[in-house]
């Protein structure tokens, strides 16, 4: 009790209080006057910096420190510096502060209410301090994704992410597991806050509060002290909850953390009011109210209004009861309306940014249509120009190889054509060979006909100088002499004939069949270029009759009225195929 009045004398002096306050205005007035032109200077620094740097990194790590400038102040500038940078980098993804940027920008996210986004921006953060193994990073990461999974009452799954993320910094035992661990045992107790369970809250306050070392963490000890306090009250621990929110009190003051100065102070007021000190409390409430409507803080005064409420509905002055409770109506329906109006608006941006998201995605999605296209038309072009030059080169080896056959042809036929001309030059002089042996033999036999004619003669000239016996005997050898000359003639004549002229014969039965036989010895024999008195001599007629026989034969071989001899028209016969 001692130690409540000593703590709040100062706020029971209403003049003094009213002296502090304007004090603590006027500091606050010369700070904001003496901060605000060196954060412009500061801000207007970086800015001049940015527009001279063109080095990707370089320039990533000023707009990193821009958008961390503007979290506290703008988040929308924050989110575009930090947009700006991830696009920077996007040519470098495995890079730590390309993580820092998505970690970051789950944090403005988180800040403005929109979770699926922060969920998003954090788990690439996560992945990339894995895939380069900075786990102190990935472990700052993973703590926001299991905040982020209480925000979104997933508290079984956030549980046992703060517990193994727990065990895990407990295996480093160093200075960034001592800084860590208190801020997930501190998470962990509001965990338990939510599920209802104010044991485990106590037991993970507890063990936060014994990680707090020194000054640097008076203001998270602040929280945990607070914290506890609110749990014990659930369990009617008054006097625990007293000590607590007493030190807490304390450490917020000395850290000047006006909100929860007046949060402080509502739960401590309660305290008092839970135990019947009606006295001390409404004290303790008016000077919360002053704190809050100094803050001008909705949601401090609406709390204030319903302890302030809950305090004269208890000790029965309804009036004031029923004043208190129409402002705490007010200030509830005032920060649904701002909830309400701050909602949608968050709802409005965050569908825009869906939208602004999957126009991203539609273009990617296009650029990558754009360049399978490309791609596949690239193909088919390589593969066209392969073909075409592949047909050329073919059709390159095929000429060259039908020119080799070409010439390999035109030198076989020409040595063929010589072989022919050998051979033909070799039959030609074989028949002209033939020929002189032939007219040779006629010559020969038409000698030995004349031989024969001249000794019948003759011995026709002794028939008067012989008897009539002998007479008959030599008239028998005149008629054996000329009978059997004229059949060994043409039979003679016949086979060498056709030993020279095979087709002869042949040809005049194809062109001529009704040419009588002694026409087609005539004809060989005008073919053998003999003369009327040669073939009247071997046949033993007369010239005239083989002139009528040569009219004739001309007529039937149709070169009447015509210049062409026997010896052109039997040479043209033989040539016809």
């Amino acid at each position: 009790m001692a130690a409540t009045h000593k703590i709040f004398l100062p706020f029971l002096l209403k003049q003094q209080n009213h002296t502090t306050i304007l004090r603590s205005i006027q500091t606050l007035l010369l700070y904001i006057i003496v901060s605000s032109p060196l954060w412009a200077n500061s801000l207007d620094s970086l800015k001049h910096e940015l527009s001279k740097t063109v080095e990707i990194e370089d320039r990533a790590k000023l707009l990193y420190e821009l958008s961390q400038v503007y979290f506290k102040s703008d988040l929308d500038m924050s989110l575009n510096y930090l947009e700006e940078g991830i696009l920077l980098l996007s040519q470098e993804p495995n890079s730590e502060l390309l993580g820092e940027f998505y970690k970051n920008r789950g944090n403005v996210y988180l800040t403005k209410g929109f979770l699926i986004n922060a969920k998003e921006s954090y788990l690439q953060a996560e992945k990339i301090f894995t895939e380069l193994g900075a786990s102190k990073l990935r472990i700052r990461t993973q703590i926001n994704l299991a905040l982020l999974g209480q925000r979104e009452k997933q508290f079984e799954k956030s549980e046992k992410e703060f517990l193994r993320l727990i065990k895990e910094l407990e295996k480093m035992d160093d200075t960034f597991s001592e800084k860590y661990l208190p801020h997930i045992y501190l998470n962990l107790g509001a965990l338990y806050d939510n599920t209802d369970n104010p044991q485990k809250a106590i037991q993970s306050l507890y063990t936060a509060l014994n990680y707090c070392k020194g000054g640097v963490q008076d203001n998270l000890r602040g929280k945990v002290l607070h914290n506890m306090a609110i749990q014990y009250l659930k369990l009617g621990r008054l006097d625990d909850a007293l000590n607590s929110i007493e030190e807490a009190y304390d450490i917020k003051q000395k850290t000047n953390d006006r909100g929860g100065v007046v949060n402080s102070l509502n739960i401590l007021g309660n305290i008092h009011r839970l135990k019947g000190d009606f006295d001390i409390a409404l004290p303790i409430y008016e000077v919360a109210l002053e704190k809050a409507e100094e803050l001008n803080s909705p949601t401090h005064m609406k709390d204030t209004y319903n302890n302030l409420y809950v305090y004269y509905e208890e000790v029965k002055e309804f009036e004031n009861a029923i004043f208190y409770l129409k402002k705490y109506k007010e200030y509830s329906d005032l920060l649904l309306s701002e909830t309400y109006e701050i909602q949608l608006e968050r709802f409005e941006e965050q569908h825009e940014l869906e939208l602004a998201r999957q126009e991203l995605i539609d273009e990617k999605q296009n650029q990558q249509y754009v360049i399978i296209g490309l791609s596949v038309l690239m193909s088919l072009i390589l593969i066209v120009c392969y073909l075409i030059f592949r047909y050329y080169r073919l059709n390159l080896k095929h000429q060259k190889a039908k020119t080799i056959q070409y010439q390999t042809e035109v030198e076989l036929t020409q040595s063929e054509q010589e072989k022919i001309k050998v051979i033909n030059e070799k039959l030609q002089a074989d028949i002209s060979f033939r020929d002189r042996e032939l007219t040779t033999n006629i010559m020969h036999l038409m000698q030995k006909y004349e031989l024969i004619n001249s000794v019948s003669e003759n011995i026709v000239a002794l028939y008067d100088q012989v008897d009539a016996k002998t007479k008959k005997a030599l008239r028998s050898i005149v008629f054996n002499l000329q009978n059997d000359k004229q059949g060994d003639v043409w039979k003679e004549l016949e086979v060498r004939f056709e030993q020279v002229n095979q087709d002869f014969y042949d040809q005049l039965n194809t062109h001529y069949p009704k040419l009588t036989p002694n026409e087609k010895k005539l004809c060989a024999y005008l073919y053998l270029n003999l003369s009327t008195k040669d073939i009247s001599s071997i046949t033993h007629q007369s010239t005239k009759s083989i002139e009528v026989a040569r009219f004739r034969l001309r007529k039937k071989l149709g070169l009447t009225n015509t210049d062409t001899d026997y010896q052109t028209f039997f040479k043209n016969l033989l040539s016809q195929e």
